[in-house]
C-alpha cells in the first residue's frame, strides 16, 4: 500500500478521527503492512502486548480460549489497551479470514500523541466507548 492509501485507510477509523491529515501522513509512512491466512493467531493472551493494529481487510475474532468476546472487521481497531500501557494481552484475535493489518507500535503512537494532542481525546473516547460497550454487555449478562 501507498502512504496515501493508508492515509485513507486511517482517515476512516474513528480512533484517528481528530488527528490533522499531516500528522497521520507520518503514521501512515512508517506503518507496516501486516498478512494473514485464516486461523492464523495475531494476538496471544498473556503476552505483553506492544502493538495496535488496524484491520485494513478481513475479519479476526477476538476470543477467550473457545469463548468469542467480539467479531472485528474492516476499519476495526485492535490491540489498543496493550500499545498504550504495555499491558498483558486479555485475550487472544484470531483471524476467520485472510486478513491485511496496519500495525503500529506503541513509540509511533506516543510519538504521534506528542506531536497532536487532539490524539489524546481521541484515546479517550476511544476507550471510553470500549467501556461503555463493555458495561453494557455486562449489564445484559445480568
Amino acid at each position: 500500500m501507498l502512504a496515501v492509501e493508508k492515509l485513507l485507510a486511517l482517515r476512516e477509523i474513528d480512533f484517528f478521527s481528530f488527528i490533522p491529515d499531516e500528522f497521520l501522513l507520518l503514521l501512515a509512512e512508517s506503518m507496516e503492512e501486516v498478512y494473514f491466512n485464516q486461523g492464523d493467531q495475531i494476538i496471544v493472551k498473556g503476552e505483553i502486548g506492544h502493538t495496535l493494529y488496524i484491520i485494513v481487510q478481513g475479519k479476526v475474532r477476538v476470543h477467550d480460549n473457545e469463548k468469542t468476546l467480539a467479531l472485528l472487521e474492516n476499519n476495526d481497531v485492535v490491540g489498543e489497551l496493550a500499545v498504550l500501557s504495555a499491558a498483558v494481552r486479555s485475550a487472544s484475535v484470531t483471524c476467520t479470514e485472510k486478513c491485511l493489518l496496519l500495525k503500529i507500535n506503541s513509540d509511533q503512537l506516543y510519538d504521534l500523541m506528542d506531536m497532536n494532542k487532539g490524539f489524546y481525546k481521541a484515546v479517550i473516547e476511544m476507550l471510553c466507548k470500549r467501556i461503555y460497550k463493555i458495561s453494557d454487555q455486562l449489564l445484559k449478562t445480568l
